[in-house]
C-alpha cells in the first residue's frame, strides 16, 4: 500500500491567530506514514503552543516506537494488531501527560489540544485520537465517519437526552470532553481499519465538520481526484460558509496492487447491526468494535467448534453454511448471517455443541479478552452491549419456560 496525502491549515475568517497544526509524513519509515491533526482548545491560554507541542511529541514517540510499526504484516495476526494499537494509545498517554505536566509548570504558555493521529502501515491505517477532530474513510461512493467526537453535546446525543435536529443551536456543541493536556490520564479511542486501493481519508478539525458536513465529502472527492486539490477546496469551502474557526483539512489517498481478500466495511457493519449484541449502537460505535473483530476462514468438513472444548470467541458468519451437531447427531444449520458461540463471550466453560463448516466459509471473531478490554474501556459502550446482552438471554430464558410449559400441558 502506497498513500498519497496532503493536508494544508488555515486561521479562517474570525480567528486572529491559527491554533491548528498538522503533520504529514506518508513515509515516516519505509512502509509506514505519520499523519497528525491537532486543534488548540479555543479559549484556554497556550491552546497553539499545546497542538504544536502534541504534533512534536507524537513525531518523536513514534519515532522510538518504530520497529513495531515496520515489523507489522497483514496476515490477520491478532496479538500483532492489539500490540500497535496498545503502542499508540501507550504515546498517546505519555504526550498527554508530558503535556499536562507543561500546562502545570507554565499555564499561561502551555494550554490543552484535541488530537487526532494516523498511522498507515502494511494494508490498514490505525487511529487514535481525543476531543473533536475528526477521521472519515471514503469509499466506492460512501462516507464512514471513523471516529466519534469527544464533546458534551455527542454525550448528551447518544444518552438521548439531545436531539440530532436541536444540535444546530445547542449552545454548548463545542465543548470537548476530552483534550490532551487539560488533566493528567486521558481515555484514548483506538481503532485499525483495512485499507484498500482507492480508498480516502480526510482527517480534520472542527473548524471543517463543522461546516462541511458529512453528507458532502463524497460529492466533493468525486470532483477533486489529487488530494491537495480536494485539501484546498474544503479549505475555501468552510471559509465561504462563515470560517468561524481554524480549520484543517488532510487527504490522504491509498494506492497500490492489494486486492480485497477480506469482507468490505458495509458487510462487515451489515453483520454487526443484525447481531442482537450490537444493534443499538452508533456507527461510530460500531468502528470502535471493529479494533476487535477479526477474519478467519474455514474450508468445507472443517471443524470450527468442538463440544467438550473449551473456547472463547464469538463468531459472526459472514459467507458460507455452517452445521451444529450434539454427540454426533445433526441439530441444525446456521447460514451467512447467523452467529454462534456467544455464550463464551461472558464465562469460562465447555462448549455446549460441534459446530463444521458445510462448505467454504468467512467469519468474523471476537474474543473474549478483546471483549472484556473493550467494556473496560467505554463505559457508555459497556452499558449497551451488556443491555443487549442481558435482554437477550431474558428472552431464552422467557422462550425456555414457555416451551416447558408447553411439554408439560402435552
Amino acid at each position: 500500500m502506497r498513500v498519497e496525502a496532503y493536508g494544508t491549515t488555515d486561521v479562517g475568517c474570525k480567528r486572529e491567530a491559527n491554533e491548528d497544526h498538522l503533520l504529514v509524513m506518508p513515509e515516516l519509515v519505509d512502509g509506514v506514514g505519520l499523519f497528525i491533526v491537532a486543534d488548540g482548545v479555543g479559549g484556554e491560554a497556550g491552546g497553539g503552543a499545546a497542538s504544536r507541542a502534541f504534533v512534536d511529541l507524537v513525531l518523536e514517540g513514534i519515532q522510538q516506537n518504530i520497529e513495531a510499526f515496520e515489523h507489522y504484516n497483514d496476515d490477520n495476526d491478532r496479538a500483532q494488531r492489539d500490540l500497535l494499537l496498545h503502542t499508540l494509545k501507550r504515546v498517546l498517554s505519555s504526550v498527554n501527560y508530558d503535556l499536562y505536566a507543561e500546562h502545570q509548570a507554565n499555564a499561561r504558555q502551555m494550554g490543552a489540544t484535541t488530537g487526532l493521529v494516523a498511522i498507515s502501515v502494511g494494508q490498514g491505517v490505525f487511529i487514535g485520537h481525543a476531543g473533536d477532530c475528526r477521521a472519515y474513510l471514503l469509499r466506492g461512493g460512501q462516507t464512514y465517519q471513523l471516529t466519534a467526537d469527544h464533546t458534551f453535546a455527542q454525550k448528551l446525543l447518544d444518552e438521548g437526552l439531545l436531539q440530532r435536529e436541536d444540535l444546530a443551536t445547542f449552545p454548548y456543541k463545542n465543548v470537548v470532553t476530552r483534550a490532551f493536556g487539560r488533566e493528567p490520564v486521558i481515555d484514548v479511542d483506538t481503532l485499525f481499519v483495512d485499507c484498500f486501493p482507492g480508498d480516502r481519508m480526510i482527517l480534520c478539525s472542527d473548524g471543517l465538520h463543522g461546516l462541511v458536513p458529512w453528507d458532502e465529502l463524497a460529492p466533493l472527492s468525486s470532483l477533486f481526484p489529487d488530494p491537495r486539490h480536494l485539501s484546498d477546496h474544503l479549505i475555501s469551502e468552510a471559509n465561504r460558509r462563515g470560517g468561524h474557526d481554524n480549520i484543517t483539512a488532510l487527504t490522504m489517498d491509498v494506492h497500490g496492487e492489494h486486492e480485497p481478500s477480506n469482507i468490505d466495511l458495509d458487510r462487515k457493519l451489515d453483520l454487526m447491526r443484525n447481531m442482537f449484541l450490537f444493534q443499538n449502537l452508533t456507527d461510530q460505535e460500531l468502528m470502535k468494535v471493529l479494533r476487535i473483530v477479526y477474519e478467519q476462514r474455514f474450508a468445507g468438513g472443517t471443524p470450527i467448534i468442538v463440544e467438550g472444548t473449551e473456547g472463547t470467541e464469538i463468531y459472526l458468519l459472514a459467507e458460507g453454511i455452517v452445521d451444529v451437531s450434539l454427540n454426533g447427531a445433526y441439530l441444525t444449520s446456521i447460514a451467512a448471517g447467523g452467529h454462534f458461540g456467544e455464550l463464551a463471550l461472558i464465562e469460562d466453560g465447555f462448549r455446549s455443541a460441534s459446530v463444521t463448516a458445510r462448505r467454504d466459509c468467512f467469519l468474523l471473531t471476537i474474543h473474549r479478552d478483546g471483549f472484556e478490554s473493550l467494556l473496560a474501556s467505554d463505559h457508555l459502550l459497556a452499558t449497551k452491549l451488556l443491555g443487549s446482552f442481558l435482554r437477550n438471554v431474558a428472552g431464552r430464558v422467557r422462550d425456555l419456560s414457555h416451551e416447558l410449559s408447553e411439554s408439560r400441558k402435552a
